[in-house]
């Protein structure tokens, strides 16, 4: 009998043991929680109550239930966002930072003065015990970042995007006859025409009647000299010699 209560004593204590042990982890994993960590680009600092975590992309483990302040740089762009660490929920935050660059000359077009503008697309989003979060921002607002110039009257500097998603426009310089940000386009000329002489009508009327009464006196003249001569008129030729042949004596 006494064996029976003792074996039943042991296994008494032995099953409180067990309980106490299972409900401290209970209490001890119920007080804690994690978050998540996620940047775009990578390699962005990591801040939660002001204490360093590392950089991105990282799962913080252990953190007491309540509300943090988070914070990341992710390429110059300050990311700040309270997170409400729940038990049983695994937090989650992403920040992404996107660049847009644009020419309003389309590229390298010497002769068009262009302008640069670098934009940022910024994004962020959350999952935490109050939900989800986040939204999208920014924008190529505000002055241009670079404009095409004349180094000098013979050197153009002339910007252009390497490619639509760039944080900094490219540069080149080209050698021509620069003004205002832009080469000069050498003008086409027409080509010169043949002047040609022309006398008014009046002159030519006059040079007309002048040939017609030189051609005219020159025929009464002609005629005038055949009833004279009474002469066919050869215009210069010389008749033929008429002979006769003599007759021989016998």
């Amino acid at each position: 009998m006494r064996k029976e209560i003792s074996i039943r004593l042991i296994i008494c204590v032995f099953i409180l043991l067990a309980f106490n042990y299972e409900i401290k982890n209970i209490n001890a994993t119920s007080h804690t929680g994690s978050l998540y960590v996620s940047s775009n680009p990578s390699e962005a600092p990591v801040y939660l109550d002001g204490v360093y975590k590392g950089v991105t992309i990282l799962t913080i483990q252990d953190i007491p239930i309540g509300i943090h302040f988070l914070e990341l740089n992710v390429l110059g762009v300050n990311f700040t966002e309270y997170i409400n660490i729940t038990s049983g929920i695994s937090a989650y935050y992403n920040a992404d930072v996107n660049y847009s660059c644009s020419d309003s000359d389309y590229g390298i077009d010497y002769n068009i003065k262009g302008e640069i503008r670098i934009g940022k697309i910024i994004c962020s989003s959350k999952y935490d015990g109050s939900g989800w979060g986040g939204g999208c921002g920014g924008g190529g607002g505000g002055p241009p970042d670079a404009v095409d110039f004349c180094e000098s009257l013979t050197r153009l500097m002339e910007y252009y995007c390497p490619n639509s998603t760039s944080m900094n426009p490219a540069s080149l310089t080209h050698s021509c006859k620069c003004n205002d940000g832009a080469c000069i386009r050498a003008e086409r000329l027409p080509k010169p025409q043949p002047i040609l002489y022309t006398s008014p009508p009046s002159q030519q009327l006059s040079t007309i009647l002048g040939v017609l009464l030189i051609l005219v006196g020159s025929l009464i003249l002609v005629l005038m000299l055949k009833f004279k001569q009474k002469k066919p008129i050869s215009f210069g030729l010389r008749p033929a010699k008429i002979t006769k042949k003599k007759k021989r004596r016998r």
